[in-house]
């Protein structure tokens, strides 16, 4: 972007001196902020609408750069098991209602900067700590989702899918 910035009002100025008449300079440095405001990142790209997560992309993007700095990651995936049904059931007020209420949990959890919503139904978390701290987590996890969750007028149980991803291993 910055080059080809450059090489545009670079280019405005050379026709602009050779002819005199016409204003190209205005209008290429007009057209070189406009693509330059093209190419930034808009932040509520990396936004879930629903329930104000970090979405798919943002997790994308910072394993990207985990990934070039060759460091190590762990990460922890929790599908929601039957969330389809939930919905059909109890509609889909109720089903976000349910959602708000397990990703304040995982927010308390794992904090906002580590926790990312990748489809409606699985949250993934990276992880900051040590093997043993990171199984007595799990252990709170698996044990927090065997109660049942407040959805408006309804208490659910759902059942969860724990995955245990470590990068490079």
């Amino acid at each position: 972007t910055i080059y080809f910035y450059s090489l545009l009002c670079l280019l405005g100025v050379i026709v602009q001196v050779i002819k005199p008449t016409w204003r190209i300079t205005g209008f290429a440095l007009v057209v070189s902020v406009l693509l330059g405001y093209f190419t930034l990142d808009n932040p509520s790209d990396y936004i879930d609408k629903e329930l104000n997560l970090m979405n798919r992309k943002a997790l994308l993007t910072n394993l990207n750069r985990t990934v070039s700095a060759y460091t190590h990651l762990e990460l922890i995936s929790l599908k929601i098991e039957g969330l389809k049904n939930i919905r059909e059931v109890l509609g889909r007020e109720n089903q976000t209602m349910l959602l708000q209420s397990i990703s304040e949990y995982l927010k308390s959890s794992f904090g906002y900067k580590n926790l990312y919503r990748i489809s409606d139904d699985i949250f993934v978390a990276q992880l900051e700590i040590d093997h043993e701290q990171r199984l007595r987590q799990l252990k709170k996890k698996k044990k927090r989702f065997k109660e049942s969750f407040k959805c408006g007028n309804n208490d659910i149980k759902v059942d969860i899918l724990i995955n245990l991803i470590n990068y490079p291993e």
